[in-house]
């Protein structure tokens, strides 16, 4: 899996790639905006639009996925389509369902306003194409599914998480995609950045208008240690992980030895950042 940040003049959305209307993203604004709006909405391409537009927004619940397919009978031309996401997350199940019709259907996903998180970040996940609008401040973030218990407290799910594994691995997802998605409990949120997904072989596209990433400021010194902090906690994600899976009987599994191998190269990693902290404070 590849690893690319969209430039301006690949842009995705209304404003080159896909040329949709002005018209046409000021409807989506305003429906996105309407409190308590229907989860889906389908605009339709006219003849001067290049793709189809379906619009999920909000919580996932069920009976969503009847309404996406409803969404896509609705489209009566050959032109492509992009599912436009954000929300907090809501049903894994429909979810999954929603995500394995656009996987199949080859549509662009496209987290395009605010936080896509949860349930919404699976979805974002079966795009053809999976891009992140930086331009509308959007996010994409994971958390392993939960349920509640009596007093309202969260509770890690292994059946969940099995499930949303097996449901990755059908979309071609890595065992480090599998990881970084389920390896942080739903008190917590992971947030996916351009260099987490890098890291992780996730294929991903950070669209913004104008291609102005900053440089780091950070001295050799503080970028290392920054390194040491983000790889320490990729490990502890990774030992909790194998600690789960050694505790369901799958200690020898594939996905257990892949872990393995990682956190001993994330070992590695760590004693390289440390050698040149020591080499640069012997100066």
């Amino acid at each position: 899996m590849s690893y690319r940040v969209f430039k301006h003049n690949q842009a995705y959305g209304p404003r080159k790639g896909l040329m949709m209307k002005k018209t046409l993203i000021a409807s989506l604004m305003m429906l996105a905006g309407i409190a308590n709006a229907a989860k889906i909405e389908t605009v339709v391409a006219s003849t001067a639009d290049r793709t189809n537009v379906i619009l999920i927004s909000g919580e996932i619940v069920k009976g969503d996925y009847d309404r996406f397919i409803n969404s896509i009978r609705s489209i009566n031309n050959n032109k492509p389509v992009t599912v436009l996401l954000e929300g907090p997350g809501g049903s894994l199940t429909e979810a999954i369902d929603i995500g394995l019709e656009i996987n199949r259907k080859k549509y662009i996903t496209v987290a395009w306003n605010g936080a896509c998180a949860s349930a919404c970040a699976y979805i974002w996940l079966a795009g053809q194409r999976s891009i992140i609008d930086l331009d509308r401040n959007a996010k994409v973030g994971f958390h392993a599914p939960y349920y509640e218990d009596k007093f309202g407290n969260k509770k890690s799910s292994n059946v969940g998480s099995a499930i949303l594994g097996g449901y990755l691995k059908e979309l071609g997802a890595g065992y480090g995609v599998i990881a970084y998605a389920t390896s942080v409990d739903g008190d917590s949120i992971r947030w996916l950045t351009e260099t987490s997904a890098k890291d992780i072989g996730l294929t991903v596209e950070f669209f913004r208008q104008n291609n102005t990433k900053q440089e780091s400021n950070n001295p050799a010194m503080e970028k290392a240690k920054a390194e040491i902090t983000r790889t320490i906690g990729y490990n502890k994600t990774f030992n909790q992980q194998l600690s789960n899976l050694v505790n369901s009987g799958q200690g020898k599994s594939e996905q257990a030895d892949y872990i393995r191998r990682s956190m001993a190269t994330n070992t590695q990693f760590i004693k390289h950042q440390q050698d040149i902290i020591d080499r640069l404070q012997s100066r």
